[in-house]
């Protein structure tokens, strides 16, 4: 019959009305909003852009009042609308493109009210002008900090510290270069990043993020993303630690000989400030050395490459794939090179003013092969910007800031090959039977760049992640960082550091608040974007080879995903172009294979070991053999084990039997001689253990030397003489006071004060070991319970306390978190602990049944006396319950049988000690 109206039906649809008319109102008035949003946002947006970029180009204090008042305002603005937006919750109820809007403008992460905003801006200004003015002095003069007429004696970053770093190869100049920087600018930044970080986590929590860290990470847009990145750092690592392993020892045999010993490398001496990228090191490291370079700086120079030229190379690339060209304003408001009146901000930057005419760089550009990469890289942000300068004011940014990083990145992996820059007329390539060799050249100078990089580029984040999120106290910072680059890098710091510094600040990103974490994910794409570029442009041949240069093709697709910009997650961008929704390393291994295959060989070949000390997860599958934390060949293994053992032999003779003879004999002067060679031998012990820990134990061929050297070079206790001595005294103290313990007779409590009380005193063997065994008089049990551990463990515990606290500060000394750790190193088993939790886990239920049964006796026997389904310890026949075996009697299954206990027999036998033991 159909629908048939009546009043309910009525009164519902009346009700429907209602709903979609308000929906009609929200969705007009969302609109409305978002339109306003657009047009004041611009204004805000490049007014801020403005004001940083006046800075940036004029620093003085007048530019950064300006600054700071446009970021507030810019931050007022946000805060409101962020609140605005927040009005038309639930997002779900609209569709995708404006639900997606109102989220972006609704989560602006940090929230500050005027007085935090203020104090949060200036503190990351204050932090980015210390960095930006720091300069070294020049050797000769170290003082000239204090010297206003010694201006000629100041070492810029650019060009001069950054030129000296990779560069020079003085030890020693590095080293005071290396030091010196991080004076000038970490440790004078700390007081503000402390400020800072406490500020940043109050926004954030306001933001409804428990800290900045999570908010920095939010923008990834996946609750997996730091899974994906520790599955992307083990996918890279092995290779990472032959390119690690190769370096290493042609620093230490040709480039710094006798300079370290470590397997760790010292930061200082890689030709870059924070050690970041490599390939300073490629004229003296190369495969094939005599070769024609593949770095073009000399064929530049020669042809008269200015930095303007260095910028018209990078737009005619980008111009041959069909994208923009720059706007008038571009070259107009750019900064291409430092100027030589004022100070600048020279840290390459690309800035977008958001009203879709204005881009511009900043660059102090020096006419170099590495520069001409970095304005090809810097160009690609601003053709990110030019793409999705259509798009409404919150999508226009990255997929995620790792996208940004990756595209400028990407079109260098074409500039860079030989046959670009020979295309170019910068590259003139060697004839063809040595093309091959030419091109690992090139590969192994592309592995120094980015391979080098990607510990730094994952590091960075997770440090201050870590600062971030409270892990770390404040008075751990350095320390925290160190062993973050010890872990990631491999490298340790030249001269020793202290928790006053505060080596993160040394790198611009982090005084400048800007997340970092990015150029780790850009370093992994790129390789994907590459090789999905290439098939579009019908690129035959290995990935390395493939120049995308005038291929409309691989222009087309990109474009397609930039002009994206953030409208949709980067899963999706990243499906337009590259078919895959995941970040992968794989395009980047196929890229290396062929020097990756040639570094292996190499370091085989010189029987070199991989890693520098920190143990990985089995799961890593990393190269073996595995070195330990320092290298320092000499020639007999077999003569230092010999000697060792010859010394060791009557060292060891003299502690046992010391020991020996204060067991048998508890007297004052056997305790003191058993301490005395217990010192000494543990002395013995530290002093072989770093000898043995200076050869390089990992490249040992003979497998049982190399267990030999390994077991002399572990351990378990380094403490100086007094506090050894001390741990040792302890444990014999402690030793005398269990050994010597009795408790009284309980009709005769006052044994202990007279020398008629001995008969009363019961020892642990044979009378209070008897009784636990045969007693069934509970209070009586409980007596000697109580008593016995009265008469020791009360005892003992200062001596213990003392114990513990010498015993984990031998085990650090020795390498280990505390005793327990060292203990357990014994076992030669990371997961030793978890294989006893697995076997714990197989016998307990087989417990739990005995531990039912033995529960129902003991209830009966001592009917009322408790009441808990856990044992009293008391009453299992044993002082300690560790062993049940002498309720045998009263509970066997069949106890009428013969018992399986000779005790009796052997009594009958006339058996004594001596027999036993015969």
């Amino acid at each position: 019959m159909g629908f048939q109206p009546t009043v309910s039906n009525i009164a519902n649809c009346n009700e429907t009305k209602k709903v979609l008319q308000a929906t009609r109102s929200s969705k007009q008035d969302a609109e409305k909003f978002l339109r306003k949003y657009e047009e004041e946002g611009e204004k805000y947006y490049y007014q801020s852009a403005w004001s940083r970029w006046k800075f940036y180009l004029h620093i003085n204090d007048a530019n950064q009042a300006v600054m700071e008042e446009a970021q507030m305002n810019q931050t007022n603005f946000d805060a409101i609308q962020a609140n605005k937006a927040l009005a038309f919750r639930p997002f779900s109820r609209f569709e995708y493109e404006t639900r997606r809007r109102l989220e972006k403008i609704s989560d602006i992460g940090l929230f500050f009210d005027d007085s935090q905003a203020q104090e949060f801006n200036r503190d990351v200004n204050q932090m980015s002008k210390i960095y930006s003015n720091a300069y070294v002095c020049n050797v000769v003069n170290p003082n000239c900090y204090n010297d206003p007429t010694a201006t000629a004696d100041h070492w810029e970053f650019d060009p001069t510290l950054a030129n000296l770093m990779f560069e020079s190869r003085d030890y020693d100049l590095l080293e005071y270069i290396w030091k010196q920087w991080r004076q000038e600018t970490g440790m004078k930044e700390l007081p503000y990043y402390r400020d800072y970080v406490k500020l940043g986590n109050e926004g954030a929590k306001k933001g409804n993020y428990s800290n900045m860290g999570e908010w920095w990470r939010s923008s990834y847009e996946d609750p997996d993303f730091e899974t994906q990145l520790e599955n992307l750092w083990a996918e890279v690592l092995p290779f990472y630690e032959e390119l690690h392993s190769y370096i290493r020892r042609n620093l230490m045999e040709k480039i710094y000989p006798n300079r370290f010993n470590t397997t760790a490398i010292p930061a200082h001496i890689l030709g870059n400030m924070w050690a970041q990228e490599w390939t300073a090191l490629f004229k003296d490291t190369a495969p094939y050395p005599d070769l024609p370079s593949v770095d073009v700086t000399e064929t530049m120079k020669q042809k008269k490459y200015t930095p303007l030229k260095m910028f018209e190379t990078a737009q005619d690339f980008f111009n041959s794939i069909g994208l923009f060209n720059m706007t008038p304003e571009f070259w107009k408001y750019s900064m291409l090179e430092k100027p030589k009146n004022r100070s600048v901000d020279c840290w390459p930057t690309a800035e977008d003013f958001g009203n879709r005419k204005d881009f511009t760089i900043k660059m102090c550009t020096v006419v170099n092969m590495i520069d001409l990469v970095t304005v090809h890289h810097e160009m690609g942000h601003i053709e990110y910007y030019m793409s999705y300068m259509n798009q409404p004011l919150e999508f226009k940014e990255g997929a995620n800031p790792g996208f940004h990083e990756a595209i400028g990145d990407t079109i260098a992996l074409s500039v860079n090959t030989p046959n670009h820059l020979e295309s170019i007329g910068l590259l003139q390539q060697t004839e063809e039977k040595d093309r091959k060799k030419q091109h690992l050249n090139f590969l192994y100078n592309m592995a120094l760049s980015k391979i080098a990089f990607l510990p730094f580029g994952y590091l960075i984040d997770l440090y201050r992640w870590k600062i971030f999120s409270g892990s770390v106290p404040s008075d751990q910072w350095n320390t925290e960082w160190w062993k973050l680059r010890y872990k990631y890098q491999g490298l340790v710091p030249p001269v020793p550091r202290t928790n006053r510094d505060f080596d993160a600040g040394a790198k611009y990103h982090v005084p400048n608040d800007v997340p970092y974490i990015r150029y780790f994910v850009a370093a992994i794409i790129q390789f994907q974007f590459q090789k999905a570029l290439c098939e579009a442009a019908g690129h035959k041949g290995a990935l390395s080879d493939c120049d995308i240069y005038k291929s409309k093709a691989a222009g087309t697709k990109l474009k397609n995903m930039l002009s994206m910009g953030s409208s949709k997650p980067w899963q999706d961008a990243m499906e337009v172009i590259a078919n895959t929704r995941k970040m992968s390393a794989q395009p980047m291994l196929e890229y290396f294979k062929e020097i990756r295959d040639w570094l292996h060989q190499r370091n085989s070949e010189a029987g070199d070991c991989y890693g520098w000390g920190y143990e990985w997860p089995a799961s890593y599958n990393l190269p073996q053999p595995r070195c330990g934390k320092f290298v320092q060949p000499l020639p007999d293994y077999e003569e230092f084990i010999e000697q060792h053992n010859k010394l060791g032999e009557q060292i060891y003779y003299d502690f046992v039997n010391a020991e020996w003879t204060y067991w048998l004999n508890e007297t004052s002067w056997n305790q003191e001689e058993s301490v005395r060679q217990s010192a000494i031998k543990s002395a013995f012990d530290s002093a072989e253990a770093k000898k043995a820990k200076s050869y390089f134990i990992c490249a040992i061929p003979n497998a049982t030397i190399k267990r030999e050297m390994s077991t002399i070079a572990t351990v378990e206790i380094v403490l100086n003489e007094t506090d050894m001595k001390r741990f040792y005294e302890d444990i014999n103290n402690m030793n005398n006071i269990y050994s010597t313990a009795y408790i009284c007779n309980p009709a005769h409590p006052d044994c202990h004060e007279s020398d008629t009380g001995k008969m009363y005193r019961w020892e642990f063997n044979p009378t209070l070991s008897k009784l636990m065994a045969t007693s069934t008089d509970y209070d009586l049990l409980k007596y000697i319970w109580v008593g016995w551990r009265n008469e020791t463990g009360v005892k003992e515990l200062p001596l213990y306390r003392e114990y513990v606290q010498l015993g984990n500060k031998g085990a650090r000394n020795a390498g280990y978190a505390n005793m327990g750790s060292s203990w357990r190193s014994v076992y030669e088993d990371p997961e030793f602990t978890t294989q006893l939790e697995k076997l714990w886990a197989q016998v307990l239920p087989f417990y739990e049944e005995l531990f039912a049964y033995m529960r129902h006796f003991l209830k009966s026997r001592y009917p009322g006396k408790f009441s808990t389904t856990a044992l009293p310890a008391h009453i299992l026949g044993n002082m300690w319950a560790q062993s049940w075996t002498n309720l045998f009697d009263a509970t066997a299954p069949y106890r009428n049988l013969p018992s399986v206990d000779v005790t009796e027999e052997m009594k009958k036998q006339n058996y004594t000690p001596k027999l036993m033991f015969e």
